[in-house]
């Protein structure tokens, strides 16, 4: 299992993009670490990629039928050869076009010649290209100086004191994010106040260790902070504010059970300083002991508990009020 996380983790980073785009934005997917964390964005620019074999690792493709082989080096052939034939024609037209452009100018570029090798006397007859590169001339001059006209006049428009008024003043700058605990998160304005979540913001159904995650690490991805920082008047949606309540609860009750049992890290409450891996070790250790005495007077096969990973942090908060 551990000798394929590797491949699991780049391919997720090299199927990012794809992933955003084409699963709902309440996908479990995104509520994990993995993602919330940012890892992924960073790991994109590490991801190795190979056609059936990679250069770099030597690492082959198994289980791919022979065919499969053959009909991957057909396309690939395919490929070189539309690429070689759009390269061709893209040199032709460019031939063509310079071919062309000479030919237009080799009649002037020959009378040049010729004049700049023979004395000519006598009066040198104006011809009708004379006459429209005079007027092209005349035409540059007058857009020239009308321009220096025009910015004359706007500039001194610009130096009046109502104008140098008008571009002096400047709108308050609203804050867009905002640094906590070492990290930057974003702020959301809606209801005319400064809201730590979106205005659309709702709690997902989530186990219990995607709730500690988001609690003490929150979603870089999203830029919304830890929900140990929220109030609950910073949630929309009033069944929201009782879900926070009953997460803050089902947090202390863990991180109160694994200081109990010496599994605080440096005697450290606040789990969001510590490392990822002594947070797990710390809702491991106190997660587990709320297993423990949920399994208390329940049959000793777990039938009733069979799958604790995936309960949510609202059904262990009722199981615990029990």
């Amino acid at each position: 299992m551990m000798d394929t996380l590797p491949y699991l983790c780049a391919s997720l980073a090299y199927h990012a993009d794809w992933l955003s785009a084409n699963l709902h934005r309440r996908h479990p997917l995104f509520r994990t670490y993995i993602w919330t964390s940012g890892f992924l964005d960073n790991a994109k620019q590490h991801v190795i990629l190979g056609n059936h074999r990679c250069e770099v690792t030597n690492v082959r493709a198994s289980g791919i039928p022979p065919f499969m082989m053959v009909a991957r080096q057909i396309y690939d052939m395919g490929e070189k050869m539309l690429e070689l034939t759009q390269t061709v024609e893209k040199n032709n037209q460019a031939a063509m076009a310079r071919f062309n452009e000479v030919v237009a100018t080799l009649p002037k570029a020959l009378g040049d010649y010729v004049l700049s090798h023979c004395e000519v006397g006598g009066a040198v007859p104006v011809s009708a290209d004379l006459m429209v590169a005079m007027f092209a001339d005349m035409r540059t001059s007058l857009s020239n100086e009308l321009r220096s006209m025009i910015n004359d006049v706007t500039g001194l428009a610009n130096s009046t004191p109502q104008a140098q008024t008008n571009l002096t003043v400047q709108e308050p700058a609203v804050p867009t994010s905002i640094e906590i605990e070492g990290h930057v998160w974003q702020i959301f304005v809606w209801g005319n106040k400064f809201r730590p979540v979106p205005s659309d913001f709702t709690f997902a159904s989530m186990s219990t260790k995607v709730f500690w995650d988001h609690w003490f690490f929150g979603n870089i991805s999203t830029g919304i902070r830890p929900y140990k920082w929220l109030q609950k008047g910073d949630l929309p949606l009033s069944k929201d504010q009782t879900k926070l309540t009953k997460g803050r609860v089902v947090v202390g009750n863990i991180i109160q059970r694994a200081e109990s049992l010496g599994g605080l890290p440096h005697g450290n409450k606040n789990i969001s300083l510590l490392t990822m891996v002594e947070a797990n070790g710390v809702f491991s250790l106190g997660f587990n002991n709320i297993v423990q005495q949920l399994e208390h007077g329940h049959p000793a096969d777990g039938s009733s508990f069979r799958r604790y990973g995936e309960m949510a942090y609202t059904t262990v908060y009722k199981l615990l009020k029990e």
